[in-house]
């Protein structure tokens, strides 16, 4: 889901490391903001920065380590601002999906020890990740269980959506009780005796509910009972699924598509796309695939990475590149490997299982 955006919140003294770790399992399906160096432009005052980001996410990730309920009783001494506590409340508030994740073997908070304006988050499902041979699953769980979430919730704002649209869409004729009732709308155009409708312009006709017979009345201009014709577009491109596998691994090798070359146009493909034709100038930029936009995916060159790759919490030791110059290994004090993709700056694989820093590391050419 490119389109969908996560809010990672945490306490840096509590689980930094783990944060960083999470933040690279969520990035390969999900743009993610984590308040780190670099997120926030500077010079913009970075507490309302803060509450936009999570005004703006479709989920909001709550990582729990150990000290994670302590932080509240220190701040509240302090008198201290708490942002953790802060951008919970206002995802809470704003309804939006708030996942508590607890980290290795940290217990879930007893409610009374935590403030009340956060104590919803005993209703949520909450998740356990930890180290080790679970961890992977642990991610891959989080992963789906937040693409599951945000489904559920943009399909319940879909229908809302629709039904509010289908109530407005009524309308009532004083003039004969006994008369027409409902007027739809319609995406196709209706020719009605000559006269062309689109997009439910009802000016001078009108609709007979569904059910009955299908005719319309032209008031002043009598006229004989109308053929009803629906109008279909004869020019759609329909592609191919080669065709879209094809656009897949464009808007991929453009750093705009995440999701899996399949043949199948969703909500992922459509996101990648529609980014493309706002920046390639194309119009409409609409996530449709057209033939000129296959035509310009195909022709634009791949970007080369210029910038400086994140991911290490610790001093980078030794980095060794493949043959072919497409690749990247770090090795660091964090006691970390990671695979790096130069062509979009991404991190494609974290290697983890030194119990101390990781010093040197060499590719043999066969095996990049």
């Amino acid at each position: 889901m490119a389109d969908a955006k996560i809010f990672l919140n945490y306490r840096r003294e509590d689980a930094d490391i783990w944060a960083d770790t999470v933040y690279r399992a969520l990035t390969p399906r999900f743009e993610v903001f984590m308040d780190v160096d670099g997120q926030i432009p500077d010079g913009l005052p970075w507490a309302e920065w803060l509450d936009a980001q999570v005004r703006s996410c479709d989920a909001l990730v709550a990582l729990i380590g150990r000290r994670w309920v302590e932080a509240f009783d220190a701040k509240a001494a302090d008198r201290a601002p708490d942002f953790v506590k802060r951008e919970i409340e206002t995802a809470l508030a704003l309804d939006i999906p708030v996942v508590p994740v607890l980290l290795s073997d940290a217990p879930m908070p007893e409610m009374e020890r935590l403030p009340e304006s956060v104590r919803p988050l005993f209703d949520r499902q909450a998740r356990r990740i930890q180290r080790g041979p679970e961890l992977d699953r642990g991610l891959t769980g989080l992963r789906d269980g937040l693409t599951a979430s945000i489904r559920l919730k943009r399909d319940a704002a879909k229908d809302a959506a629709r039904e509010a649209a289908r109530r407005a869409g009524r309308r009532t004729t004083a003039a004969d009780p006994n008369g027409p009732r409902e007027v739809g709308s319609s995406r196709r155009a209706l020719v009605l005796g000559g006269l062309a409708l689109g997009g439910g312009a009802i000016a001078a006709a009108t609709f007979w509910p569904r059910g009955a017979e299908q005719s319309a009345s032209i008031e002043a201009r009598p006229r004989p009972t109308p053929t009803l014709t629906t109008v279909e577009d004869p020019t759609v491109w329909r592609p191919s699924e080669a065709e879209i596998r094809e656009a897949q691994s464009a808007l991929a090798r453009l750093g705009r598509y995440k999701g899996a070359v399949d043949g199948r146009w969703g909500d992922a493909s459509q996101a990648a796309l529609r980014a493309f034709q706002r920046e390639a100038g194309l119009s409409p930029a609409d996530g449709v695939l057209r033939k000129t936009t296959l035509a310009a995916l195909r022709a634009a060159p791949t970007p080369a990475f210029t910038g400086v790759l994140k991911g290490h919490t610790g001093r980078v030791s030794s980095v060794a590149v493949t043959p072919d110059g497409s690749r990247a290994l770090s090795g660091s004090y964090d006691t970390t490997l990671i695979l790096w993709d130069l062509a979009t700056g991404q991190a494609l694989r974290t290697f983890e299982g030194h119990t101390s820093a990781v010093t040197s590391v060499a590719l043999t050419p066969d095996r990049p």
